[in-house]
């Protein structure tokens, strides 16, 4: 607080009338004087003019009465100011306190002015992002801040990786890996939906042997049965086509009628086909449905082994075979491999002293084949270089075709090297093992 000192001016002197200007007018100056609570000092009393008079003197304060003289003072002014300054500065400093605005730039903060200072409370509630698997927190500093919680996303499939985006919230991954069923040939996969899917995949259990049926089993996994379809001609006098079969190691599907091998055709789960059909036969010609059926799988690149005593007279099976037939074949001749063949069927799982022979049973004993196609010649009748065909290989090594009967060999269990094993059943174990031996 500043306070003011208190002046006191005063006017002293007499005029004359003697003294008095002439009548004018002029201005009158202020008279001022100076003191510290003391007396006032010497009057200069201007005569004769209209002027001003000046008080000098030590003082605190100033007082100004104001009042210019408009004529010449010609009584002295007795009359002292006393009119002190009484007047106190009573305005107090107020700048200090919280400035207009307290907002610190943070959205997620409550600003505030609490005893004169800004306060900045941090509020979570003011920064949910919509994403349900973040935790939503808010810090004075940086302002709202989200961490992805990838407990929060578990979706009840246990083949997904749950995690939380910070965009796009939950996201369950699948994963294969982790459906493993311990089951070597299927395929596993993880849906994100229905979780881990199985499926089986007969590739995968390739064993490399053509004559099996190679399948995948979702429980069990891979087996690799070699079925092979079996018509078997003889009338019930021989069983050397099955037998050849089953020492292979191999299940054979016997049929005896061409019904039947239709049905089992169409039913499958076979990998090769053997057929010997004798005289005993109720047919001539194979009958047209046997016959396209045999010519598809022979087109689709499948294995056949085929005798048939009537071949010389059924030209659409000579067409499927790609053979063709030179002579009939009565009584039946000695059979040698030909030197000239890539392949040996007399030198193989099974030895067989050449030539095979055997006793005449039926009436007509097969037939003298020629090739008709691509293939080779593997065993002749009489000559082994020269002879005419008896056993004849084709569609890339896929088909064989007698132009004998394996079921009359077997029928005089003919054993030319007695190890208990008629020759008819060593040489077609030796035919399937080389048909199924190709890729």
């Amino acid at each position: 607080m500043h306070t003011r000192g208190l002046t006191l001016v005063l006017f002293t002197g007499l005029a004359c009338a003697d003294d008095q200007p002439p009548a004018g007018s002029g201005t009158g100056g202020e008279g001022s004087t100076t003191s510290e609570m003391g007396t006032s000092g010497p009057v200069t009393i201007p005569t004769g003019t209209n002027g001003a008079g000046t008080g000098n003197g030590t003082g605190n304060g100033t007082v100004d009465d104001g009042t210019a003289d408009a004529t010449a003072d010609t009584t002295a002014d007795t009359t002292a100011d006393t009119t002190a300054d009484t007047t106190t500065d009573t305005t107090t400093d107020t700048t200090g306190g919280c400035p207009n605005d307290c907002d610190d730039g943070i959205a997620c903060t409550d600003d505030a002015c609490v005893d004169d200072a800004c306060v900045h409370t941090p509020v979570d509630a003011m920064c949910d992002d919509g994403i349900a698997c973040t935790t939503e927190t808010c810090d004075a500093v940086m302002d709202c801040q989200y961490v992805p919680v990838d407990a929060m996303c578990d979706d009840g499939i246990p083949c997904t990786m749950d995690q939380c985006d910070l965009v796009a919230g939950c996201v369950g991954t699948p994963d294969d890996a982790l459906c493993d069923d311990g089951v070597a040939c299927t395929t596993n996969a993880c849906d994100a939906m229905l979780g881990c899917q199985y499926a089986p995949d007969d590739a995968l259990c390739d064993d490399g042997v053509a004559c099996t049926a190679d399948a995948c089993d979702a429980v069990a996994g891979c087996s690799n049965d070699a079925t092979v379809l079996v018509y078997n001609g003889a009338n019930g006098m021989s069983t050397t086509p099955e037998d050849a079969v089953a020492s292979l190691g191999y299940t054979p599907i016997v049929v005896t009628n061409d019904t039947d091998f239709n049905t089992a055709f169409d039913t499958g789960g076979f990998a090769s086909i053997v057929i010997d059909i004798g005289t005993g036969i109720p047919f001539s010609l194979v009958p047209i449905g046997m016959q396209t059926r045999l010519d598809t799988w022979v087109t689709n690149g499948e294995r056949l082994i085929f005798g048939f005593w009537n071949l010389d007279a059924d030209l659409p099976m000579q067409t499927t075979l790609d053979v063709g037939v030179n002579l009939s074949l009565d009584p039946p001749l000695p059979v040698f491999p030909d030197p000239a063949s890539p392949i040996d069927l007399f030198n193989a799982l099974e030895t067989i002293p050449a030539p095979i022979t055997y006793p005449d049973y039926w009436s007509d004993n097969g037939d003298q084949l020629v090739l008709a196609g691509m293939g080779f010649i593997a065993g002749r009748f009489n000559d082994a270089a020269a002879g005419p065909g008896a056993i004849v290989v084709t569609h890339s090594e896929r088909v064989i075709t007698n132009g004998f009967l394996i079921l009359e060999i077997g029928q005089g269990n003919t054993d030319a090297d007695a190890d208990g094993i008629n020759d008819g059943e060593e040489l077609l174990r030796n035919e399937l093992d080389y048909l199924c031996s190709v890729p």
